[in-house]
């Protein structure tokens, strides 16, 4: 004898498949698993880029230590100093600042014939000074662009901070067209040394000669 209604398991007692109600409660479920997910990673990402802003400002705090070490050794000595060593072995520093890997593999370096007003013509002298921090390190290829494109939006703040390497290379080259761009702040910016590397260059005096 056939028993009429849902089709039982009358061992068991289980349905074969489900109802529209119980399909409408699976949908409102996945949505609210996908809206917490997204909600996660947008508190991930912006928590993981927060902390890259973090690392940069202690740059620009290293930066200026540097520049006051600076200012200190060619008061003390009547000349300025060329390179960092000299400002620790002097006294001016306790030590060099601290290099994060994840961000510089070199570290800071200061340029004592760096060139940066472009009067490069014959009979002048790269007689300008800057420290450099090359974004050399073990992060990926974009967190090293993040990293210069904060550094450059914290200087000019109408600089993007989504900006690619493209972009960045398509100031120049070298710190002097950076210089002469005008777009940025003139104690500091970020260009493309080369398609896939950025260096952080700090101002400390131009020769306007």
């Amino acid at each position: 004898m056939k028993t009429h209604g849902s089709r039982v398991t009358r061992g068991h007692g289980m349905r074969r498949g489900i109802s529209l109600i119980e399909m409408l409660m699976a949908i409102v479920l996945l949505g609210l698993l996908g809206g917490i997910s997204y909600n996660y990673y947008k508190v991930y990402y912006d928590v993981a880029y927060a902390a890259k802003q973090a690392k940069v400002y202690v740059i620009l705090d290293q930066a200026v230590q540097l520049s006051g070490a600076h200012d200190l050794y060619t008061v003390k000595n009547g000349v300025e100093p060329t390179t960092i060593t000299a400002m620790v072995t002097d006294k001016q520093l306790l030590r060099i600042p601290d290099k994060m890997p994840e961000v510089s593999a070199a570290g800071w370096v200061l340029l004592p014939t760096a060139e940066i007003d472009d009067n490069s013509g014959a009979g002048t002298a790269a007689n300008d000074v800057a420290f450099t921090y090359a974004i050399d390190g073990s992060a990926t290829a974009p967190d090293q662009v993040d990293y210069c494109n904060i550094l450059t939006n914290n200087s000019k703040n109408t600089w993007s901070l989504t900006s690619t390497g493209g972009d960045i290379t398509a100031i120049g080259t070298d710190p002097a067209t950076a210089y002469a761009e005008g777009s940025f702040g003139t104690d500091y910016f970020c260009y493309g040394s080369d398609a896939t590397t950025q260096i952080m260059f700090f101002v400390k005096r131009v020769e306007l000669e």
